[in-house]
């Protein structure tokens, strides 16, 4: 353990421990523990961000006696977490003014994040504490669609239908190798026969008179003409063979998404849109009085960060202040930035080397977002998917249903989500051509239907690098793909007073946990410091 401190520090040694099965893994925690609520009393922090991280920050802040200031360079809270309704408005830079127009208050658009997994404890338990109503997310419905030029002549193609044909593939393979006993080498010690009954379960495969496993037909994949009263015993789909499978290289979009640990069911979205979320951390009363709502000052970009000493007491200073408007000077005991590292570095006025050039070398991903009001829930009545998402291979990429409101007149659909190399070019289009493109790729997967249902002029498009303040969507997976990197950050912080939390911060890049987190983690490094005296 004291080898592993060395190395990776306090929560490497954590993380061993819980591995050797000598420490507890929390299995649920919203609270900072084993400090007195009071302990920050005469103390103050200056947090950057009204983001989902930034008012985590200020909520476990307050609730330890410091006090607060929240510092927000746009003119609306909730970072990234930006669900957009009839009435809003909002523009990228540079871009034309984009307002909501939905026919229906109750109809909106996750244009930030849009799901929690089960496993995200943090998240949950806040929204269980703030009492923010949860429903289920659907992630994939079996009767969503995956969409390939190359194959079936450009026709979409639902999930159940290759999924299972690909299992059963694969099984009457196995099957075919095994009996065959050109696994013998590698089945040593399996039970043979258990092995191919497992197959036969797992691909849905038939046991031949002679004792030999076939693939034929499965209705599994569904059926062409669904069965029904009387002699109606439908009509299965037709078999879908490997090599048309292989020839779609369907598993580079969507195929084997629900595999993912952060898209195992269940997933779950707050009732109402993803905002309820942050909403919620605004109403929280401040301790001596207030909310945390009135501890944010909104349209005040932050122009530098530096530390310094007041009267030999290590402090750090903020300026901000709108555009064109007096810059504002905020001294405080203590910073918490969540902007992006790059961000930071830029505002940074004395900042160490060491600091500068960890930040400076954590990349941004750019995603991009399109939502469409339809008049008519066509997917529901006419396709049977309730929830979850359909793939294409284009720059679309995916098309989200909505998982709540199922059989109302209407609804809006996420009718384009991507990033990376994809979301740059989509980003880099005009906001009109977007729309066409979301428009003609959702054609593909619903033919005759798409642009008939859609309610002109209630398309928004929204690329998260072209947003005011923001670089893009999350920053690249570099705690797993960049270990040196990412240690880099972590070890470099703080610098003087300057904290840092956000997504970025943590092993959850682009999800609220990692925010919520890296929040508490910033909290506790300050709580333990002022502990420390």
């Amino acid at each position: 353990m004291e080898r592993l401190g060395a190395i990776g520090g306090a929560a490497a040694v954590y993380h061993g421990l819980t591995t050797l099965g000598l420490l507890k893994v929390p299995e649920a925690r919203a609270e900072i523990t084993g400090f007195a609520p009071v302990i920050g009393k005469g103390k103050s922090v200056l947090v950057i961000g009204a983001g989902v991280a930034g008012l985590t920050a200020a909520y476990c802040l307050t609730r330890h006696g410091y006090s607060v200031k929240v510092i927000e360079a746009n003119d609306r809270y909730g970072g990234r977490s930006f669900t957009v309704r009839q009435g809003d408005k909002f523009a990228e830079v540079g871009g034309p003014e984009q307002v909501c127009t939905f026919t229906d208050k109750n109809l909106y658009l996750n244009a930030g994040p849009g799901r929690l997994p089960q496993h995200h404890y943090a998240v949950m338990d806040y929204c269980r504490k703030l009492k923010v109503e949860l429903e289920p997310y659907i992630f994939i419905c079996e009767s969503n669609r995956l969409q390939n030029d190359d194959v079936f002549d450009g026709a979409p193609v639902p999930f159940r239908r290759i999924r299972n044909n690909l299992r059963g593939e694969i099984s009457e393979l196995l099957a075919k190798v095994t009996q065959q006993g050109k696994l013998d080498q590698e089945l040593t010690g399996v039970d043979k026969q258990r092995f191919l009954e497992m197959l036969a379960g797992f691909g849905d495969l038939k046991r031949a008179p002679d004792g030999s496993y076939d693939f034929p037909r499965t209705p599994r994949a569904g059926y062409k003409i669904e069965p029904g009263a009387g002699l109606n015993g439908g009509v299965l789909n037709g078999r879908v063979s490997l090599e048309t499978i292989l020839k779609a290289e369907y598993w580079k979009t969507g195929l084997f998404g629900s595999l993912q640990y952060y898209w195992q069911a269940s997933l779950m979205q707050p009732t109402g849109g993803m905002d309820m979320i942050w909403h919620a951390f605004l109403r929280q009363p401040v301790p001596g009085g207030g909310t945390i709502k009135e501890t944010v000052t909104l349209n005040s970009p932050v122009r530098s960060v530096r530390n310094l000493e007041v009267n030999g007491a290590k402090k750090v200073e903020v300026i901000h202040g709108a555009p064109g408007g007096e810059a504002v000077t905020d001294i405080a005991d203590f910073c918490i930035s969540t902007m992006a590292p790059i961000q930071l570095v830029q505002a940074g006025e004395n900042f160490s080397t060491g600091f500068v050039n960890a930040l400076a070398a954590i990349a941004y991903r750019p995603p991009t977002k399109v939502g469409l009001q339809m008049s008519n829930r066509f997917w529901e009545t006419e396709d049977r998917i309730y929830g979850g998402i359909s793939w294409i291979r284009d720059d679309v990429s995916q098309v989200w249903y909505p998982s709540s409101d199922f059989h109302s007149k209407n609804g809006v659909l996420t009718a384009a989500y991507n990033n990376g190399p994809a979301a740059a070019r989509f980003g880099a289009m005009p906001i009109e051509a977007r729309i066409e493109a979301a428009l003609s790729a959702g054609e593909k997967l619903h033919p005759g239907e798409y642009r008939e249902n859609y309610t002109p002029s209630t398309a928004l498009a929204l690329a998260w690098q072209n947003m005011p303040h923001f670089i893009g969507g999350w920053a690249d997976d570099q705690a797993e793909d960049q270990p040196d990197v990412y240690k880099a950050m972590v070890d470099a912080v703080p610098d003087g007073q300057v904290y840092l939390a956000g997504d970025f911060f943590s092993y959850w890049p682009g999800w609220q946990e990692g925010s919520v987190t890296s929040a508490e983690l910033a909290t506790k490094l300050i709580l333990e410091r002022t502990s420390a005296g």
